[in-house]
């Protein structure tokens, strides 16, 4: 029984074994984002090499990420700072807007500009959710220009909201953790170096999986 539990080929050694991997990926992808620049190769990388394990077609993890981190480096580097761009003028615009919310009367009209404000920040907030968490799959997926991989994101994002905002939750685990539950953050502190990467991503690629396979032969 018990040399059947620890056979190198048992579940228990492969769950073993890839969870060790997906260690390894998330620190490679740690050090590679640390430039913050470089979080879209980085990304596109972990996401490659992920999508390779749900298939059992990964080998050597390490080798495997630095050869994607390399390849088509200048356009997932591109689309990395779009992504971060975005980000950066998203805040800014939320920031604005909240100021001018806070400011504005109670007047009806005040009252309605202010509620058109707000669904405007919910709409590009649910925008660049499908862009941020999308595009990276995206690219190791699908060899597209980084404009109609963006598109795509926004696209895949709208016919599969059901399927997207929850792999975002996912892939925010350690965000929402950090924000509203710092205690269970700092407790669980070195979950989120081994795994915090590389485990929600792998979580999260199940529900991808999903949206992308209606494209898989159109893309």
């Amino acid at each position: 029984m018990f040399s059947s539990i620890f056979n190198i080929d048992g579940p228990l050694m492969r769950t073993l074994n890839r969870i060790a991997d997906l260690v390894v990926l998330n620190i490679f992808w740690i050090l590679f984002s640390l430039p913050i620049v470089t979080i879209g190769p980085s990304s596109a990388a972990l996401y490659y090499v992920i999508l390779k394990m749900h298939k059992n077609e990964e080998n050597n993890v390490a080798k495997m990420f630095f050869k994607e981190f390399r390849k088509d480096f200048l356009k997932k580097f591109i689309a990395g700072i779009i992504v971060i761009v975005a980000g950066a003028i998203l805040c800014a615009d939320i920031y604005v807007i909240t100021r001018f919310m806070n400011d504005v009367s109670s007047a009806t009209t005040d009252n309605l500009i202010s509620m058109a404000l707000k669904i405007c920040i919910g709409i590009l907030i649910i925008i660049y959710i499908f862009m941020a968490s999308l595009t990276f799959p995206l690219m190791a997926q699908f060899d597209n220009t980084v404009k109609q991989t963006i598109i795509n994101s926004i696209l895949i994002g709208i016919r599969f909201i059901y399927l997207v905002l929850p792999a975002a939750v996912i892939l925010c685990i350690p965000v929402i953790l950090f924000v509203f539950r710092t205690d269970i953050f700092i407790k669980t502190f070195m979950i989120w170096i081994m795994l915090g990467g590389s485990g929600p991503a792998y979580i999260s690629t199940y529900l991808y999986k999903i949206c992308f396979k209606p494209y898989m032969k159109s893309m």
